[in-house]
Parts: structure tokens; sequence; C-alpha cells
């Protein structure tokens, strides 16, 4: 039987409307005659096949006045909670479905099918009709992608029988199983396929009609309507939506692109054929479906079919199994007993105030059922401490809770340091708490592991991340699509401002504030039509990934209350994001890796190879040495103090007890920053500490009168406003938040409570007004208290064991050549040696030996790897150190320790400890590995040498090693670019180090200091110049790329056309310049546009005008004799001045009005010499 399109009204026109003897309730709220329900709506969580944004689709639906609409994104669940809330929110009834890709076979099957072809994927969207429904959606899309993914989630037939029930199956598109055997011709097997369908799902089986426009549909809607006719199975219209409004289409298209990493000029690119897969209007609808209004009132009955509440606020925690040998009715019993058993543990004089503020938290604990959520955390917490799995003394605001501290939870007294427990747990609000625990980065996934074990692997996942497109990112996407120049595109994202705090600017803002960014975009109808596609795509998902910490813990298998995900190698996660994860009742637990934790366990397990003991408990608060090391700023390496800023920030502070540095950690940041200089003066007396009302002082005594944490704002409201502190945290959450109406209702309260606490209306208005702009930037104080803890201890051991600090700083750092860099270069300011690798000494990570020097560790060489690493210290084991290049050949496994690591392992300075030079060594490899295969060979067959020293001898010593070639020594160039590739860095000696005085002099920051200047900033740097690269624009001018190093990191070079062709002939690899140029800084990433370059010594002889000699009052005459005699022979024409300094601590300066200097290399070493390290200083000016 043949369907041919027929030129008729709407789509089609037929003599008598073909009718059904399905019936639905006419007085039925979703009964209207002009209304129409979409129920194939794919929205962004499609992941780059759709480009609707679900809050712009509930306007847009309630714009429409439409009773109902459906979700039925490609394979997955992702967007349902947030989709279910939209709706309701605007009073449109939500259905949740799917549009699921099946194959024919077993869905696990990832190989070809027998014809040798990648099985077709076939569509078919599922709606939940209850919640039966709702659990087989979660069921199967879990399936899909855990077992049945292969570039998509699949499921197949059986799985579909399997979880029919509670659904409403639509027959699908045009790539829908049923369609696709009609346009191969196979229309009984379409017949088949259509029965099979209407046998599982009864009167829930719907033929599905579309109309884009396509000669394609016209003859599988045909078949539908005649066949449904035939059946007695109903007809239902959609429209396949995938964008929202038609003019989107072109955006759409882009977005494709996107994904299928292709661009518009691509003919052959994945499209969908027209403009008509949009929202479209009921009218729209009922237009294109005029002959068979029952396919439009038939969406109607499906809404009216759906019988489903996805609910929100219950609680799904498991429950905490009590262990056998406790005596306790039941958690809160247990919690309480432990919370007992702690108070004498942690205090010496329990006292009354600390058993009321134990019973008040267990109270409230209690009545918010939390008490099994404690002991699942406190009983990971017991797991990792008894494994000696680093934990932190407390992250977040459960630092303010005494019963998480008297349990173990928390390492840090919340009464000490007059913490809130209500900013932890409020008892006015419905919300659950969050605990978040710290674990030493490098073993908090067997924290993880057991808590899979003990909850059961299907009830413990983590949970996913979407990466989106933002406005600097979404830009740069559309207009490589578009075909568009990259320096174009670059130049208009540039123009958009960088995310502060991580929130990016909306493009519509940036439009709006930046003037140059509306300029540009209007002066091209390219830019116009760029931004446009720009704004449509904005926000949209483009990828998935695992949430750094968060891990859900259920007390069923997951998919009965969420679908769970694959996100790449990163393994399971729940499809919901966290914040819906929580919201739908699940229990969420961050479990977060800290690398400073691992820096303290190395530490403390190299301080105990030198046979002491350490305990971080233990050590004093009030340490003066370690608040010496603070007030310097000499906190690289020191958690959360590293930064520049923070650094010349403490020197100003001087810190002498923990409360500063707390308050230092919370005013460092973005908002607060401003009251940072009203803190210090206040603190040193500069300035007088002024309260707006005495009653202020209690509370803001510790601060200087200043507003820092958000437990200050709640402690005001309480105890001048009168308000209960949950009360109070709900003003200072409506504050944060500028919720108007809520603040709006509370201001009276408070301006009463005032009152009664002695204040005027007028002063209740100011400090309302006050503790308003403070609430916007208030930090946490529990959070900021446990992390100044860690800060203080990473502080204390840098202090009193600093090699051993070092050199477990280096070994968590090693995979950051940047990072390693600094370090060591912090490590020559402190005076500390670091030992090259050496195969004989070193071990697989950074060590400390008896002298108190740093050995570098063997992995930290480029290009070896840990299992060669671990056969070559094995062999050292077995055989004893090395001293040949032939004898270590012969004790190690050739396999595993292969001859480009060998060559890495010589290159790198690993063997200058054995026979030779490493010109040598590398010249003889290839002979001395033949030698340690032959020898193995000669060993096994149990052959004994006829030079050997017995049965004993293994080691091939007595056997003729071959000679060393007579070759000369690498160049020290040579041996420094040696270095340089398999280290990273140099090592023996940084080229930079010999024009250290001059890198000082001329650069205005390091590169260390880049990451924190703002956009734009200009700079001038010094630094070696390396792999330069030049390439053509589009427009057919010459710029390059390069790195410029200086002693303390890397940065990528930008040298545009301009700049390019007036340093191109001076450029050189491995050679210093004085750099000028701005910064260029995009989140994470820091890049410098060159403006100017200038070879250092052209620089120095323009630049530098005087060179400062710092003279303490113990040298003698005869130093002053040698110093005049070094001046006079190298005359020149820069000043000198001389700082003296007496025993009193007096200074004064005086410049030399009988000699000039040549500041060059000679006399900068004679002077340095004879002088000392640091003690002079060129300078820009005379």
């Amino acid at each position: 039987m043949g369907y041919e399109r027929q030129g008729m009204q709407g789509f089609y026109q037929f003599p008598q409307p073909i009718t059904h003897s399905l019936s639905f309730s006419q007085d039925s709220r979703l009964r209207n005659t002009m209304s129409f329900a979409h129920l194939h709506v794919h929205s962004q969580y499609s992941f780059l096949e759709a480009t609707i944004h679900i809050k712009e689709l509930a306007e847009e639906a309630q714009k429409m006045e439409l009773p109902a609409v459906a979700l039925t994104d490609y394979g997955n669940l992702c967007g349902a909670p947030e989709f279910y809330q939209a709706m309701q929110k605007v009073g449109v009834k939500p259905i949740l479905g799917c549009e699921f890709y099946v194959v024919d076979g077993n869905h696990a099957n990832r190989g070809l099918d027998m014809h040798g072809r990648r099985p077709t994927l076939y569509h078919l969207p599922l709606l939940a009709k209850n919640a039966a429904g709702w659990r087989n959606l979660m069921q199967m899309s879990s399936k899909g992608y855990l077992d049945g993914f292969y570039h998509k989630p699949r499921v197949d037939f059986k799985l579909l029988e399997e979880h029919k029930e509670g659904l409403i199956c639509l027959s699908g598109s045009p790539l829908s199983h049923v369609n696709r055997l009609l346009a191969m011709g196979k229309e009984d097997d379409a017949r088949k396929s259509v029965l099979r369908f209407r046998e599982w799902y009864g009167d829930d089986f719907y033929l599905e009609l579309m109309d884009h426009g396509l000669e394609d549909e016209a003859t599988y809607n045909a078949f539908h309507i005649e066949i449904g006719k035939e059946l007695g199975i109903p007809l239902v219209a959609s429209n396949h939506v995938h964008y929202l409004k038609q003019e989107h289409s072109e955006a759409h298209d882009i977005l494709r692109c996107i994904g299928m990493r292709t661009d518009l000029n691509n003919p052959s690119r994945p499209r969908l054929p027209n403009d008509k897969y949009y929202f479209k209007s009921p009218e729209e609808m009922k237009e294109l479906f005029s002959a068979l209004p029952e396919a439009i009132s038939n969406t109607l009955e499906i809404a009216d079919k759906v019988e489903f509440e996805l609910k929100f606020g219950e609680k799904h925690f498991p429950k905490f199994q009590i262990p056998k040998d406790v005596d306790a009715a039941d958690d809160f019993e247990y919690l309480r007993q432990l919370s007992e058993e702690g108070l004498p543990k942690r205090y010496a004089d329990v006292t009354d105030e600390l058993y009321q503020r134990m019973e008040f938290e267990l109270n409230i604990i209690q009545m918010k059922h939390l008490a099994s959520y404690f002991l699942i955390v406190r009983d990971f917490i017991v797991f990792a401490n008894e494994r000696e799995i680093p934990v932190g003394p407390g992250r977040g605001s459960a630092a303010g809770s005494l019963v998480s501290y008297l349990i173990g939870i928390t390492n840090i007294d919340p009464m000490e340091y007059n913490l809130l427990f209500e900013r932890f747990i409020n008892p006015e609000r419905e919300s659950y708490p969050d605990i978040d625990v710290d674990f030493s980065d490098d073993r908090r996934g067997e924290v993880i592991e057991y808590v899979r074990k003990k909850y059961g692997a299907d009830c413990v996942s983590q949970i996913i991340t979407y990466g989106r497109m933002l406005a600097k990112g979404v830009v740069r996407d559309v207009g490589r699509v578009m075909g568009l120049p990259l320096e174009e595109v670059n130049a208009i994202a540039k123009l958009i401002p960088d995310p502060v705090q991580g929130k990016s600017k909306k493009l519509y803002e940036a439009i709006k504030d930046v003037p140059e960014l509306k300029e540009l975009i209007e002066s091209r109808g390219e830019y116009k039509q760029l931004m446009e596609r720009a704004l449509t795509l904005e926000g949209t998902v483009r990828n998935q990934g695992v949430h750094a910490a968060g891990v859900i813990i259920t007390p069923e298998p997951i998919t009965n209350f969420a679908p769970l995900s694959r996100a790449g190698e990163e393994g399971v996660v729940v499809q919901f994001d966290m914040n819906n994860a929580e919201a739908l009742g699940m229990l969420k637990v961050d479990f977060l890796g800290l690398k400073t934790l691992s820096i303290l366990d190395k530490t403390l397990a190299l301080i105990r190879n030198k046979g002491v003991e350490l305990d971080l408990d233990d050590i004093p608060i009030d340490d003066k040495p370690t608040y010496e090391l603070f007030s310097r700023g000499d906190t690289i390496g020191i958690f959360q103090f590293e930064s520049s800023g923070m650094r010349e920030n403490l020197r100003k502070l001087l810190p002498e007890r923990l409360e500063d540095l707390i308050a230092m950690n919370a005013l460092y940041r973005p908002g607060p920053m401003a009251n940072i200089d009203d803190f210090i003066n206040c603190k040193q007396g500069r300035q007088e500490v002024k309260y707006l009302h005495p009653t202020l002082a209690p509370i803001l005594d510790e601060t200087y009168g200043i507003i820092v944490y958000q437990e200050q704002v709640m402690q005001i409201a309480n105890q001048i406003g009168g308000m209960s502190l949950g009360r109070a945290d709900v003003l200072r959450r409506a504050m944060g938040k500028k919720k108007e109406g809520l603040m709006g209702e509370m201001q009276p309260e408070f301006v009463e409570g005032c009152s009664a606490s002695g204040l005027s209306q007028s002063q209740a208005m100011e400090l309302w007004a006050l503790i308003l702009r403070f609430a916007k930037y208030g930090f946490n104080k529990s959070h900021a208290a446990g992390y100044s803890l860690v800060a203080y201890q990473t502080g204390y051991l840098k202090t009193h064991h600093p090699a051993e600090f070092m050199a477990a700083s280096m070994t968590v750092r090693k995979g950051n050549t940047d990072e390693v860099v600094l370090f060591l270069e912090e490590c020559r300011r402190m005076g500390i040696k670091v030992l090259p690798p050496c195969i004989n000494e070193s071990e697989e990570d950074f060590t400390v030996t008896r002298k108190g020097q740093v050995r570098f560790g063997l992995t930290a060489i480029k290009g070896v790897g840990s299992a060669a690493i671990h056969n070559l210290l094995g062999a050292r084991d077995t055989g004893g150190k090395f001293n040949d290049l032939f004898e270590l050949c012969g004790k190690i496994d050739s396999r595993i320790l292969n001859r480009k690591a060998l060559e890495n392992l010589i290159l790198a300075g690993a063997t200058e400890c054995l026979d030779g030079h490493r010109n040598q060594q590398a010249q003889v490899l290839d002979k001395s590995m033949a030698f340690g295969q032959q020898l193995q060979q000669d060993n096994a067959r149990g052959q004994v040498s006829l030079f050997g020293g017995g049965d004993d001898d293994e080691s091939g010593i007595g056997l003729p090693h071959p000679e060393l070639p007579d070759v000369p020594k690498m160049t020290a160039k040579d041996l420094l670019a040696a270095e340089h590739e398999r280290l990273g860095f140099y090592f023996s000696g940084h080229p930079l180090l010999r024009y250290r005085h001059e890198a000082d002099a001329l650069s205005m920051h390091k590169v260390v200091d880049l990451m924190e200047l703002q956009d734009g900033t200009s700079i001038r740097i010094v630094g070696l110049v390396n792999s330069v690269k030049g390439r053509q624009t589009r427009n057919g001018d010459m710029m390059a790329n390069a790195k410029l190093e200086d002693l303390t990191g890397f940065i990528p070079l930008l040298i545009f056309p301009r700049s390019y062709e007036n340093c191109k002939e001076i450029l050189k690899d491995d050679e210093p310049f004085l750099i000028a140029g701005k910064v260029k800084s995009q989140q994470d990433q820091v890049d410098l546009i060159v403006e100017e370059v200038e070879p250092l010594d052209t620089a120095v002889k323009r630049l530098i005008k005087a060179i400062r000699i710092r003279w303490t009052y113990d040298r003698d005459a005869e130093t002053m004799i040698a110093f005049e005699n070094i001046v006079r022979k190298h005359p020149g024409g820069v000043r000198i001045k001389v700082h003296f300094q007496n025993g009193d601590g007096g200074s004064w300066v005086m410049t030399s009005e009988r000699y000039k200097v040549s500041t060059n290399q000679q006399f900068l070493k004679a002077a340095e010499k004879l002088l000392g390290e640091g003690n002079l200083r060129l300078e820009t000016v005379g």
C-alpha cells in the first residue's frame, strides 16, 4: 500500500474526520477548545542538540496559556527537577519524559551488527504517567548510560518491555523504529512494530503525527492515520521542538556545529532540514492539523492521564546502623552518648554553659531528624583516622557545632572562637545542613570507597556538574563556527569583563556596561549577527563533568530516587546536579581533597625519619616564631596566605594570634578587602576604634569595630535587634541575597528590638544600614577559623622544619612545573640547598638528607614514569648502589626501565654519581644496555664469567666493561637545555641567576604574581624568552607565540603583528629581555600581550642609574679598601649610593662624588663576593 502527500488544507484533508472510541472528561481543568499540550520538547539538557533554557520555556508556555508541557530530552532526565519546578511556578502542568535511543539486540553490545555496521538508533519518546512510570524512566535512563553507552546512551526492546509499567508511549519522530522501517519499504514490519507497542502500552500508546513540511513525514503520517483507524489506536499531534522561537534556528545550527566540531562552511554538517522545529503556539498547531482535531485534543487526553508529583523536601537519608556492642535504643541516643563522652575528653572543666550548649544542639538535631547524618559523617572520619588518612579540622559552618567537635567531626573549638551553631543548622528554617569534610587529596578516594562498600555501590554515587557556555566562551565558540578571523573574535571577547568571584557577567550586561564593546559590535553586520546568536546560546550546557567533592548516599539503590549517568572516564554520577539532588531529599556529603593536608602528612613523615614525633594537635597555638613568619610575609606554600597581595597585607598587619589570621582570611576577598587598611590601622593603634553604639563593642571588639563575619551580623540582630539567632540567620541570608520583600518584613522587627536595647529609631536605622552593607560581603567565621588553623599548622612546620616542609611541598606539586620552580626559588631564598636527582641517593619523592638538604625526587623527571622508578629502586634495594652505567643496565629490567627512560635519567643529571660524564654516558647507552641484557642472559643460563667473583657475583662487576668514549663534556648551555627538557626547568644553574640584580631592578612583577593582576594591567618584566614560533594571521600578517621564564615560573607571550614586526630580528631563544606589555587574564589562564621588547643589556645601559650598597657598622676598613679597588677596576656611568647602618638602628645614605661604576657581570660578581648576598641593589633612579 502506498501513501502519498495530497494537496490539502493544513497538512492533510480527509473527507471525514477519523474518530476514536476514546473519550475524556469535558469538565477537566485541561479541557479547552483552544488548548494544546506540547509533548515532544527538548531542552539544553539534550546536550548540544537543543538550545532551550527551561526558565524561558516555562515563561513561553505561560504566555501561550498551555495547560501542560512534556520534557523529552535525549536519553536523560537531567533537566526534570528544574523543569518540574519551573512549570509548577507558572501554573503549567509538567509532564516528565525521555526520548530514548533504542537498538535491536542487546543494548550492552558495543560492537558492530551482523552486517558490520554500527547498530541503528531508533528514537522513542516515553512519558511518566505515574510514580511507577517515573521509576521506570529512571531505571532505563540509568541502564542506557551504565550498560548501553556507545556514543549515546542506548536501551533495547527487552528493557522497554521490562520497564513498560506506568508509561505513555508516543510512536516517535521520523527516526523512530516504525518510521525507519517505513523508510526502508518494510510496511509489514512497521505494522508489527506498531502492534508490539500497542501490546506493551495498551491504551497509553499513541501514533505520533508531525508536520515540519517534509515529504517523508507525509508518508509516515498517512500510514499512522490508516493503521490507527484500522486498529483503534489514537493519534497525537506534536512538533519536534529543539529551539524556542523560529528565529533561533540559526543559533541551533551553530550549537550543532559546536557539538560536532565543524562550522557553517561545511555543507555536509548534520542539521535540521528547516526552521520549523520551534515551540509553536496552539493556534499554529491547530492550523497544521485542522483536519485532525482529535490529534490536538489527544494531547490534552494524555496530559489528563498523567498523575505524578515529583516530591521535593522529603528526606531519603540512610539510617545509621548502630554497632552491636553499643547499648543505645536508636541513632539519636547513640549520638547523645558520643557527645556526653566527648565533653570530658575535649574540656578539662565541663561547665554548665558547655552542657547547655550541647543540649540545645542535640534538641535541634533530634527535631530535624539529623542524628544519622552526624553518625554517618563521624563514621567515615573515624575510618580515616584509623587508616591515618589526614582529615581537616573543619570546613564551612559545621565548625560552629559543639556536637560536631565533641564527636570528632571537627577539630576546632567553637566555644573558644565564638562560632555559632545557628549558622550551621537554623532551627527556624526547613533546609538541611551541609557537613563538608577535607581529606588529603591523595587519599580521599579511600574514604569514598569505604563509604561505597559500607552502604553499597548502588547506594553511593558522585554528582554531575555542567560546563556552560558563558559570555567569553560562547562568543569564541560562535565566532569560530561562523568562520570569523580568530583575532577579530578575540578582540570582541577581550572587551567582555572577566568573571568576579567565579561569576561571569551576562552578555547583555557587558554590552550595556562597556561602550567599546557595543561600538565594536555595531560596527559590522557579522559582529551583530555573532552577538545575537551568542545571546541565544549563552548559558547553554556544553558538557558534563563530575562534582569535585559531592557524593550522594541513599538508603536504597539510587535509581529509586534519581537516574544515573556516566561522566566520561570519571565514573558514575547522579543525573541531577547538587542542588536538585538535595532538594529531592538525598543525602549529599562533600568529600574534598585538600592538597595542604597531603603536604602536612608528608612533612610529618619526613620529620619522623629524623627521629622526631610531632602531633599537630599538640603544637602551641601561640608560637612566636610562627607568627613572625606570617609577619614577614614569608608565606609561599602557606595555605590561603601565599598570594603576593596577602603577603603584603601580612607585613602590615603583623599578626600575633590565630584570631588575626582568621580575620585576614575573611577580609582578603573581593568586597571586604576594602576594609583591610582600616582593620590594620586600628590594630596597630594608628586609627581610633569607633562603634556606632556602645552595645556593639562586645561583638566587634575582636575585629576593631569592623563587621568582618556573617556571625557578627547575626549577633547584632540577636543581641541588639532582639531576634533569636535562628531569625537573625534568616535576616543575614535575606540581606546577603538582596531579598527585598523579606528584608522589608523584618526591618520593623529589628528596629523594635533595637529600641528595647536603648537605641533611638535613627540609630536603629543607621545600624540597619550598616549591617545591610556588610551582610553582602561578610564571611563565614567558622570556615575562616578552620582554614586559618590549617594555615597556622602549615606555617609552624615551615618555621621549625623548613627542609622537610619544602621537600613535602615539592613532592605534592611535582606535576606542576611552575610551582616546583617557585619552591626551588623559595628554597634558595631560605638558604636550603636542593641537591639534584641521583639514582643512588634519590627516592621516588623529594627527601631530606641528614645535613638538612633537600634531595630531588626521581618521579619529578619527565619521561621516566613511576613503574620505571620502582624498578630502579627495587634493583638498588636488592643489589646496592650502582657504580657505572653497565652495572645499572645489568640490574634493571630494560622492558620497564627502557632506553628512553634511561636517557632521560642521564640528561636530567640523575646518573652523575656513575663513572663518566653525561655526554659519555649518553654515547655509550646502547652498548650498556646490550651489555646488561647479555649479562642477564648469562646469569639466567647459570654461566659464570671467567673473570667473575664466584657464584654470588651477578652484578657483572667482574666482567670487563666497555670503555667510555672519549668525547667532550656537554657545554653549559646544552647541559641546561637538556635539564630543562627533562625537568621542566633549569636545575644546575638558571641562566637568569646571573642577571638577578638587573631583573630585580627593572621588573615591576614576577611571573608568580601575574595571576593576581587585573586584565589589562600594564607591566614590565625581565626574563628568558624561549619557544618563539611565528605564524601567519588570517590577514597574512606575521605574529608569534612564545614563553617568558623568570626564576618563579613561566608565562605565555602573545606578540601581535605590529609588535612582532619591531622585534622579530632580535628575538632569540634562551636570551634575556626586558618585556613591556599588558596582562591578558581570563579565569585560570594568564598571558602577556607584548608591546615592546628590548635586550636586557641594552635596557640596563638605558635605565640603570645607580647601585645601592648596604654597609653595616661591623665592616672594617680593609673591606672598604677592597671595595674601592673593585670600583676602580670597573669605571662607568652608574652612581654609587652607600646605605650606612649603625648598631642602634640608625641609617643614612651617601652618594659618591668621586666614583661611578660599570654594573657589568664582573663587577657585580666581585662586589657580591666581598659584601655578601643581599647587600647590593641596582636602581633606576639616580
